[in-house]
């Protein structure tokens, strides 16, 4: 794999986005200098050649005073809402919580795709 990003880091840019921070990511995937950017956290903190290049997180992007009103509505309204399993502080939206068995963590999306719960929200 290495031989294959140093080849074709020769002829276009190489890019990498992950969702973790970056020192996750080096320690997931080795050396990053095969890759001429790197996007950690989901894409809102970019690096080109190792230098950060560019960070952005939703506080800075609307500010306290709505981050709040939307993190109260969404808290709300998702505690309102009747699952196929809710455990700790993650509903089963996308994933269920750490606190879940193997049995909800496998049927979460199929419980969730007959419940209709991303279409009603």
């Amino acid at each position: 794999m290495v031989e294959f990003l140093k080849q074709l880091k020769q002829k276009v840019a190489v890019a990498l986005v992950g969702g973790s921070d970056l020192c996750k990511i080096e320690e997931q995937m080795g050396e990053l200098k095969h890759f001429n950017y790197v996007f950690a956290e989901n894409g809102l903190v970019a690096f080109k050649e190792g230098v950060k290049i560019g960070h952005e997180n939703i506080l800075t992007f609307v500010g306290e005073e709505i981050l709040q009103k939307v993190i109260n509505f969404s808290l709300g309204y998702m505690s309102q809402l009747t699952l196929p399993a809710k455990r700790g502080l993650n509903e089963c939206f996308s994933r269920v919580d750490h606190g879940a068995t193997c049995h909800e963590h496998i049927g979460c999306p199929n419980q969730l795709a007959v419940a209709k719960v991303r279409l009603r929200i």
